[in-house]
């Protein structure tokens, strides 16, 4: 009797012990940390989300190490490509194309004149300006088998797509491991696993969580961009980090931010870009145009958007219209 009592107390015990590993392992894990120029944020809940959010994480880094154009050994510095930035220089190459040079790859010269990217920014003359213009070209960005080839001075910045391939990748990690549970936040770059309500933040505001509205997402990609991201004043204007590649200057679109939900985020990082340089009415026949979905905010508060997105508007001061 007391040998069968001790082994149905044994038997108990390690019950116990399988089952709080078991619910350690589905907890909700979050991994953050600082990439891209932007605070990171992997949440997964399931089986093995520790590890799913850490190598989630790690992967992020390592893309950044590949893709960043502000280290001497990174592919896109070093001309020596990767399949990461082999593949993110085409796809840049392919939405150059499909937006008629709006967006460029090739954006980095003048983005380093305006130094945008430093403590001290300023506003160039238009004489600097129309200097740097001529090395903005993606039509003459060349791969040959493995190696990038530019003209004198050209520079890549792969800032405006490159995110959402971090974003991408984190997400098919997570996956990866079986998480049918998470999120992705990459600074405004997100990629949903599962259903959640996903916060569109207030571009007249600078509080993160401050948001003008909500999104019913599934499984998907949501990439915003906005002149509320990295900005500067000078002589009292105000000066955003979102260049028009045909002038120069940042964008006079008349938005204040633009919104892309599709299936993946490097698209979607791409096509909010475009979009947010369109303006409203334009940007939004582009997005139909390449099958995804998407809203606009105009500087006057005014929403658009196209047909499919499900958005409850939550702060007053902007109004919605039917586009």
């Amino acid at each position: 009797m007391q040998k069968r009592l001790r082994f149905f107390i044994i038997a108990a015990v390690a019950l116990a012990v399988m089952a709080a590993a078991y619910l350690s392992e589905t907890r909700r894990a979050v991994e953050t940390g600082f990439a891209l120029d932007t605070v990171i944020s992997v949440t997964a809940k399931g089986n093995k989300a520790k590890t799913a959010t850490a190598s989630a994480v790690s992967r992020v880094y390592e893309i950044e190490r590949r893709l960043t154009s502000y280290s001497q050994t990174s592919e896109i510095v070093t001309g020596v490509l990767g399949e990461d930035a082999s593949a993110v220089i085409r796809r840049g190459i392919f939405f150059g194309d499909k937006s008629d040079g709006l967006f460029d790859i090739t954006v980095k010269p003048l983005t380093d004149l305006w130094g945008i990217s430093t403590p001290s920014p300023r506003v160039p003359s238009r004489e600097e300006i129309e200097r740097v213009l001529p090395l903005i070209d993606y039509k003459k960005v060349e791969i040959k088998e493995n190696r990038l080839i530019l003209p004198k001075d050209m520079a890549i910045d792969l800032g405006g797509i490159g995110k959402g391939y971090a974003a991408d990748e984190a997400a098919r990690v997570l996956r990866q491991y079986g998480i049918k549970d998470g999120i992705v936040d990459l600074g405004g770059n997100i990629v949903v696993i599962g259903e959640k309500r996903i916060g569109i933040q207030n571009p007249k505001s600078n509080r993160t969580g401050d948001y003008m509205g909500i999104i019913k997402a599934r499984d998907c990609a949501i990439v915003t961009s906005g002149n509320y991201e990295r900005n500067f004043v000078q002589d009292g204007r105000t000066y955003h980090h979102i260049f028009n590649p045909k002038t120069g200057m940042p964008s006079d679109s008349g938005l204040l931010s633009a919104t892309v939900v599709c299936e993946n985020s490097q698209d979607a990082d791409a096509i909010a870009t475009i979009i947010f340089i369109m303006g409203a009415e334009d940007g939004l026949s582009f997005a139909r145009s390449m099958g995804v979905q998407a809203l606009t905010v105009s500087e006057d508060g005014e929403v658009r958007k196209t047909e499919g997105i499900e958005i409850e508007i939550t702060d007053s001061s902007f109004f919605f219209r039917e586009d």
